[in-house]
């Protein structure tokens, strides 16, 4: 007997074949055999053939049905998903059998292929409520599975009764499918993507845990997984149903749950994910996406959230139908059939295609490969223009009528980006195209603001921001007199409204989605199509995008950006980063824009321009004696605030400053409110904080950008003062470096020749006494002479440009650091 094999042989009801397990391999592949007594049986025979089996596979029932498991298992250990595509039928499942993409030299294919009741119904030209039966879904499964050899996930809609579903598995397991889903809802099927516009009723939770049993109790193979699938969400009854339903279902034995949403954002299957894994911890079963809807978010950044299986639920049929359509039309247009041409596969090509024993891997078919040009960057993120399909492209919000028929790019027009070192084409300062190191293509900064301008795009207005810093660089230093860096967001909106009634044009605004809350109400009440309809593409930076670590405030924003667009009525377009697909996006939002008569949002996530390289910021010699902001804040910080006072710190590099600052003297946090988000507040929270405790003094560190973002906040300070003699004891410090440092260094309007004197601008609206410090000599006299005042005092310390690279961030959660501010004040 061969040392490597089991002497014990198995059989099983729907593999006929004698089989034996290869003691030696981890995998546990099972490998079909002839008998011992007419086979030679040396290793090299066993290894030959286990090779095929892993490689090839041969398509039987046996070894078709566990790979499912085996492949969950294999790619948690390598982090990634297991991919599944919707088949319909034989030719379909070759699609899925052989599809295939080169992206950085490597190959990425279907790991499995997913029986779709919708598209099942759909070929037939049947609704989706189960008029297609069991007896023909199973025919159709059997036709795709006889010329493939992948897995496959069946979705069994509802399973029916317990009794029912008893032998729909038993049935699929002897054909070799890996995995049944059954939904959890009651009544006549409606399908999941219709939301509450049709009455969706949920099975109660015993009934559906006694299906879970049953089927568990009807299956013979182990490996068959069964899943159970989660439709709180889709019915309107919210996280914690959904929650509370997957905990019974994992309790109950399910081997796997799916989370459904018909939302665009894929924000509350992340907050699923994050309740289901936090509450389950190691007892969490494979969770499965299908991200029909929700199509921004990639594989990995799905991953990253725990799900372990996602399915492309219906992409090949929707694909199919609108190209048939479209042919069909040019026929009848044209009476003939040359116009087509383009879009048909030749004669020829159809009748070789399909070789007489596709799972022969000397004989399959040709794979029809693509090598993508916009490899999917590190951390896999690859947005995609809009969600194409068919040739038709998505991009209004849910429920408009906001449709593209444009075609697709080519695939074979390859983007070179400039070589490393490489000027770019620039009349301003000189920018670096930085590619070193880099394999991603990303888009070119000042071809995207030349494209900009070819387009029709002639004016600029909006506040910097640190993923759009590369493009705002070139807007700063080309656009001249058609570029203004507004005071907020709201107030670029505002601008550009007034420069479409003079001129007629779309003009073009640019923000973080932090801002989006500034610029509402000017996008609700004065820009919106249905008040002045006012045109206009305002690009967006995706701070917190899903997927991409970020600081918490800008993860909490990320994730709700594409539901607060929406909400606002607003199309978005989100940008690729591959220079093609960009310049094409930029059109669709001027397009959308002008057809919409209102703002249009061209989402920009990060990593998509490409990091430009300043040239060395030069220090005058009269600057040279004003310190650097983190010199101010350390002063004052050792002279002057005392071990009883409050300070607030504004957004940005200043409040990291504050809290390096304070680890290098061995001074406590605890005092410090460090704001990492509510730019242009600091001082409304010094205001309350002030109010609150008179006794105590509160010290606002603030920027010019910042003040300037709402400077109506120096009038209530004074109003508070003169009217009723309050905050004497809150000291408001302008830390003056004229630039949005943190974002990009763009320059804000508080330059030093008079454009904005915040001296003189706090004694017009009521503060006690301000001053200026234009070298670090100056700050203790400047603060000594307004001490003796009565009410608010400001100082202005003018600063010279320069933050160090190594500048790091708190350690401490804003949740932690908050507790410890209250518990400073308040005890």
């Amino acid at each position: 007997v061969c040392p490597l094999v089991h002497t014990a042989s198995i059989r099983t009801p729907w593999d006929r074949s004698t089989t034996f397990y290869a003691a030696p391999s981890t995998a546990m592949y099972r490998v079909p055999f002839a008998p011992l007594a007419t086979r030679a049986c040396g290793p090299n025979a066993l290894k030959t053939l286990a090779v095929r089996s892993l490689s090839a596979g041969t398509g039987l029932p046996g070894d078709r049905l566990p790979v499912l498991r085996q492949l969950l298992a294999k790619y948690k250990e390598e982090g990634r998903v297991v991919r599944v595509l919707e088949t319909h039928n034989g030719l379909t499942g070759l699609i899925a059998e052989t599809a295939s993409v080169e992206v950085d030299g490597k190959t990425v294919d279907y790991d499995g292929m997913w029986s779709s009741s919708l598209t099942a119904s759909a070929a037939k030209g049947k609704p989706d409520i189960e008029t297609v039966d069991t007896t023909e879904r199973l025919a159709l499964v059997s036709e795709t599975l006889d010329v493939t050899s992948k897995p496959m996930i069946y979705d069994a809609d509802t399973g029916g009764k317990p009794e029912i579903f008893r032998f729909t598995v038993r049935s699929l397991e002897k054909l070799g499918v890996s995995a049944a889903i059954i939904e959890d809802k009651a009544g006549l099927k409606q399908n999941s993507l219709f939301g509450t516009e049709r009455k969706q009723e949920l099975e109660t939770i015993e009934n559906f845990v006694a299906k879970i049993k049953a089927g568990q109790a009807a299956k013979t193979s182990p490996e068959f997984m069964i899943v159970a699938r989660l439709e709180a969400l889709i019915a309107g009854h919210g996280q914690e149903e959904a929650l509370k339903r997957a905990i019974a279902f994992t309790e109950a034995g399910a081997d796997a749950v799916m989370i459904h949403s018909k939302e665009k954002s894929p924000a509350e299957v992340l907050e699923f994910l994050a309740a289901y894994h936090g509450a389950m911890g190691e007892r969490a079963v494979p969770v499965i996406a299908v991200p029909t809807t929700y199509n921004v978010i990639t594989e990995a950044e799905l991953y990253d959230a725990g799900v372990s299986i996602v399915i492309y639920a219906n992409h090949m049929l929707r694909a199919a139908y609108p190209s048939m359509l479209s042919v069909a039309e040019s026929i009848l247009t044209n009476t003939r059939s040359l116009e087509a041409d383009a879009d048909l596969l030749p004669v020829k090509k159809v009748i070789t295609m399909i070789d007489e024993n596709p799972l022969n891997p000397s004989l399959a078919p040709e794979k029809p490969t693509v090598v993508a040009t916009s490899p999917l960057p590190s951390g896999a993120r690859a947005f995609s223009t809009v969600a194409r399909a068919g040739g038709f492209s998505r991009v209004g919000p849910i429920g408009s009528r906001s449709f593209s028929t444009k075609s697709a790019p080519q695939v074979d027009k390859a983007v070179t980006p400039p070589a490393t070192g490489t000027k770019a084409q620039s009349n301003g300062p000189e920018m670096i195209a930085n590619t070193e190191g880099k394999t991603d293509p990303q888009v070119c900064p000042v071809s995207a603001y030349e494209h900009a301008r070819a387009i029709g795009l002639n004016f600029f207005t909006g506040v910097p921001d640190s993923l759009l810093s590369p493009f705002c660089h070139v807007v700063a230093t080309e656009a001249e007199q058609d570029h203004v860096i507004a005071a907020n967001e709201g107030s670029a909106i505002a601008t550009a409204a007034g420069y479409h009634f003079a001129t007629g044009e779309v003009p073009m605004v640019y923000l973080q989605n932090s801002g989006l809350g500034n610029a509402v109400n000017p996008i609700m009440s004065l820009a919106h199509k249905e008040v002045y309809g006012t045109p206009m593409v305002v690009v967006v930076g995706w701070r917190g995008c899903p997927g991409h670590k970020d600081e918490p405030q800008h993860v909490v924003q990320g994730r709700q950006t594409v539901a607060q667009l929406e909400s606002l009525g607003v199309s978005t377009v989100i940008m690729p980063n591959d220079q093609d697909g960009a310049m094409e996006s930029m059109q669709q939002a001027v397009d959308m824009a002008r057809a919409e008569g209102q703002p249009v949002a061209l989402l920009v996530p990060p990593k998509t321009f490409q990091p430009a390289k300043k040239a060395p910021v030069e220090i005058s010699a009269a600057d040279q004696v004003k310190p650097t902001r983190e010199e101010a804040i350390e002063a004052l910080l050792t002279e002057f605030v005392g071990p009883n006072d409050a300070v607030v710190g504004t957004t940005g590099f200043c409040s990291r400053e504050i809290y390096e600052s304070r680890k290098r003297l061995g001074q406590s946090n605890e005092s410090d409110f460090l704001s990492v988000g509510s730019m242009g507040h600091a001082l409304s929270i010094a205001q309350g904080i002030a109010l609150a405790q008179p006794d105590r003094t509160v010290w606002c560190l603030d920027g010019d950008g910042a003040s300037i973002m709402h400077l109506g906040n120096l009038a209530t300070t004074g109003a508070l003062s003169s009217s009723y003699g309050q905050l004497s004891n809150l000291r408001h410090i302008i830390l003056n470096n004229r630039v949005h440092d943190s974002v990009g260094a763009q320059p804000t309007a508080a330059t030093y020749d008079g454009a904005v004197d915040f001296p003189a601008l706090a004694n017009a609206t009521g503060y006690a006494a301000a001053g200026t410090a234009p070298t670090a000599a100056d700050i203790g006299p400047a603060l000594e002479e307004m001490n003796s005042k009565v009410g608010p005092k400001l100082l202005e310390i003018q600063l010279k440009l320069g933050t160090r690279s190594d500048l790091g961030r708190p350690k401490t959660s804003t949740l932690d650091a908050a507790v410890a501010l209250k518990s400073f004040l308040q005890k």
